[in-house]
């Protein structure tokens, strides 16, 4: 005949307070995770604003581009989805601007110098730049899109 052995108070006690320790760990990690899913979810907003004004551009040549979007400080917007969300795209024309994250100062106009302030719509090549920002769970947040767009066919 088999001995049936049962457990004691304090083996009970033991294997309560393990398992209530391991859920604990689960349900702190959760409001983590959800936060991440949520900043994840809002950066592939921003990414695809930012995309979207970018297409608007693409079967336009530079100077076109410059007649259309040319504004003070850059054209403003706000990206849909994203709370307090504001966009913001410069067109670069000073060749003499000091930005290395857009390869400047360069030349623009293919005058073979990079010293002209403002090339408007004689661009080549226009640095264009998207930056949007919202409020995420942590704060600020900011996404930001550099290229180029080039002239179709150069004569």
């Amino acid at each position: 005949m088999i001995a049936h052995r049962s457990l004691s108070l304090f083996e009970l006690l033991i294997a309560i307070g393990v398992l209530v320790s391991g859920a604990v760990a689960v349900l702190a990690v959760v409001p983590h995770a959800a936060a991440s899913v949520l900043i994840d979810e809002r950066r592939r907003v921003a990414a695809e604003a930012a995309e979207a004004r970018l297409e608007a551009m693409r079967t336009l040549e530079p100077s076109e581009i410059v007649r259309a979007w040319r504004t003070p400080g850059g054209e403003t917007f706000v990206p849909e989805g994203l709370p307090e969300g504001q966009g913001e795209l410069v067109l670069h024309l000073d060749e003499e601007e000091q930005a290395p994250r857009l390869g400047l100062p360069r030349d623009l106009d293919g005058d073979g110098l990079s010293e002209t302030t403002d090339v408007g719509e004689g661009a080549l090549l226009l640095p264009v730049e998207v930056l949007i920002t919202w409020v995420g769970p942590g704060g600020r947040e900011t996404y930001r899109l550099e290229t180029y767009v080039a002239k179709k066919e150069v004569q």
